[in-house]
């Protein structure tokens, strides 16, 4: 997550300011990388004001006086000031730093506590007079129901709908979770196991699976035709695109184990794989055993993590795939947020009609659809 300084929303917006990532410093000044990916020199005069603040504080009164020998490379500063002589530069009359270590401190705390306390499903219904969501999670036809209860003080992000990254969430409100969004929360249960949410994350998602027609590696365009629908698709490609390739050997056992599960007890109904719907055959956000009470499901979450990284320049027409995206703007395509490679088995070992394996959109060992880097 890219850290904000929540003490400075009141801040008029008027204020002349910038925020990003320290890029270089010297003794007068900081290049700063903005949110906005642009590059500025920040000239800091002697009677600028530098104060420390602990990642994640919301109050100024935490804040500590430092000097500029103090500030380094990847922290995040908010600089207030005027512009320079041109667009490039700004001149600071007070810089307020996060330090890099105490957000990588605080960020590594946040993802152990998503794992401990967090919990995910598909919505089923949102209640904004009670203020509450009810999620449903877990397959093979054994479902199991948790309602989200959601106060004043806890955060509500939503995924962007064309970023693959957490950081990129925007600041969301519960009317703007809707049934059939994927949603992860993490907060204290109570005694008949629902959740006092202190955060929330939801989002829309898109899963296809298909055969790759076309990779254009320059403009960062995959063209698949999807299995389900038979139609052509393109999905965008991103940087931040998590890349993977089975295996032959393993693509054959999983097909294997799939077309045992698929035998013993019998081929899962038609589901609709709308953007946003969780197929009942995914793995529910906040449940990574990859256990099907009964059957030995392959888990393809926790393989994907022993994967290696994969370039696209070694995706080719003709690869089978299966892909977690987002759903894109109205006139997108969508970006890969997950792409696994050499699944050809396992469609194959998929009886028509049913429900392939999916991708969950959410990574297990980090913050909610974190990538793994």
């Amino acid at each position: 997550m890219v850290w904000i300084f929540p003490a400075e929303r009141a801040v008029s917006q008027a204020a002349s300011r910038q925020l990003g990532t320290v890029k270089s410093i010297s003794a007068e000044s900081i290049s700063l990388t903005t949110d906005a990916a642009q590059l500025v020199l920040v000239h800091v005069t002697p009677d600028a004001k530098v104060v420390k603040l602990p990642a994640g504080s919301k109050d100024m009164k935490d804040a500590q006086p430092i000097e500029m020998k103090d500030v380094a490379v990847g922290d995040r500063v908010l600089v207030r000031g005027n512009p320079g002589e041109d667009s490039k530069s700004f001149v600071a009359s007070s810089v307020i730093v996060m330090k890099g270590e105490d957000i990588q401190q605080k960020r590594q705390g946040e993802q152990e506590d998503w794992q401990k306390h967090g919990t995910g499903g598909l919505v089923s219904s949102v209640d904004s007079t009670a203020n509450a969501i009810t999620i449903s999670s877990g397959r093979a036809g054994v479902t199991r129901k948790t309602i989200v209860h959601v106060t004043g003080s806890t955060v509500v992000r939503r995924y962007a709908p064309d970023s693959v990254k957490f950081e990129d969430a925007q600041v969301s409100t519960l009317a703007q979770v809707r049934p059939g969004d994927q949603l992860r929360a993490r907060g204290s249960r109570t005694a008949e196991g629902d959740v006092n949410a202190e955060q929330i994350v939801s989002g829309s998602f898109r899963n296809v699976a298909g055969s790759v027609i076309k990779v254009d590696p320059a403009a960062g365009v995959l063209t698949i035709k999807d299995a389900a629908t038979q139609k052509t698709v393109e999905i965008k490609i991103s940087a931040d695109s998590q890349l993977r390739r089975l295996s032959e050997m393993a693509a054959q056992r999983m097909a294997s184990r799939l077309s045992v599960r698929d035998a013993a007890a019998g081929s899962p109904p038609p589901v609709s794989t709308a953007a946003g719907a969780a197929p009942s055959g995914s793995p529910a956000p906040g449940d990574t055993s990859g256990h099907i009470p009964g059957r030995e499901a392959p888990d393809l979450q926790q393989i994907l993590g022993t994967l290696p990284k994969m370039a696209v320049e070694d995706l080719h027409a003709g690869d089978t795939v299966m892909i977690v995206a987002t759903p894109g703007l109205s006139n997108g395509e969508g970006t890969v947020i997950t792409l696994l490679a050499g699944v050809e088995a396992i469609l194959a070992a998929t009886p028509k009609g049913s429900q392939v394996m999916t991708l969950s959109p959410w990574n297990i060992n980090g913050n909610p659809g974190e990538a793994s880097q």
